[in-house]
């Protein structure tokens, strides 16, 4: 089996083009051969941090949530220099918590850039201490930001928390990502975050809503998710990949055959 070990294809690459290879993300736009497969992350700390954003719920009801919608991450998303770190979405996204009081995100540490955009983000951004999981709980509305590609397991995570999901719309996807519908088990805002405050204002407007998308997110991870789910997805990549492999019409050396 092929597996590609980084975040995602370079738009210049020709991986996956000629023979089926997993990937761990995959960008939808792209017309690739890659076959998603659960990330390294999810299966090795899945179980624990379920069960921890399990036991954060039952101490965290809605009610005692602070009604903000949160976000902690580091600057992933780009090479980032003084002149372009403006312009990623997990930057905007930053930007409006300045603006709107609903709203908290900040950074939690400086990465894939140089020392000029490190100067020009602290100058620009409050940087915050690491936050945990399970400490999100304490809040409504939780967002999910790509970095690089999708999230590792940021999206899962969040769905198992009794809070409501805020995903931006993204090309990046999971292996589980088209199992999942905007407005069914979490709410869809631009990949810029500009709508985020118009969506907020309707979410304060309607708790019931809210809570029923919660519940559909609760239920998919529940039934869906589990370790043994993660196995059985990969005893399916085998066998798909397999399946794939038989359909290529390569020279008997390129099988590893002999003459």
């Amino acid at each position: 089996m092929i597996i590609l070990l980084e975040d995602g294809y370079e738009p210049d690459e020709d991986l996956g083009l000629h023979a089926p290879i997993c990937a761990f993300n995959y960008n939808a736009s792209l017309d690739r051969r890659a076959i998603l497969i659960p990330d390294p992350v999810t299966l090795l700390y899945w179980r624990p941090l379920h069960q921890a954003i399990q036991s954060a719920n039952g101490r965290s009801r809605w009610e005692m949530k602070a009604p903000r919608a949160f976000w902690r991450g580091s600057t992933t998303g780009a090479v980032l220099t003084e002149a372009n770190f403006a312009s990623l979405p997990r930057a905007q996204l930053v930007a409006l918590s300045q603006l709107d009081a609903r709203i908290d995100a900040a950074f939690t540490n400086l990465t894939q850039g140089d020392e000029a955009a490190y100067r020009a983000l602290r100058r620009t951004y409050r940087l915050s201490p690491w936050i945990s999981p399970e400490d999100h709980v304490r809040y409504r509305y939780l967002v999910c930001a790509d970095g690089n590609s999708s999230t590792w397991p940021g999206l899962l995570w969040r769905l198992a928390t009794n809070s409501l999901v805020i995903k931006q719309r993204s090309d990046n996807i999971q292996w589980f990502y088209r199992a999942l519908q905007p407005g069914v088990h979490y709410v869809e805002v631009d990949r810029q975050f500009r709508n985020l405050p118009q969506v907020l204002d309707k979410l304060y407007d309607e708790e019931t809503p809210v809570r029923q998308i919660i519940k559909n997110a609760n239920k998919f991870v529940e039934e869906n998710m589990q370790m043994s789910d993660l196995c059985a997805q990969m005893y399916w990549t085998i066998q798909r990949y397999a399946r794939e492999i038989q359909k290529l019409d390569l020279p008997d050396k390129r099988r590893g055959e002999r003459p």
